[in-house]
C-alpha cells in the first residue's frame, strides 16, 4: 500500500502507528540488522 508522503501520513514511511511500533520494536530486539563488513 503506497503511503502519501505529506502531512496527511503522520507516521510516514510507515502506514501506521501500529506499523511504526511493530517494525521500530523488531529493530530493537535485534530480529531486524544491517550487516557489517
Amino acid at each position: 500500500m503506497p503511503v502519501v508522503w505529506d502531512n496527511v501520513s503522520p507516521y510516514r514511511p510507515f502506514c501506521s502507528k501500529r506499523c511504526q511500533l511493530i517494525d521500530l520494536g523488531e529493530w530493537a530486539d535485534e530480529e531486524k540488522r544491517i550487516t557489517s563488513v
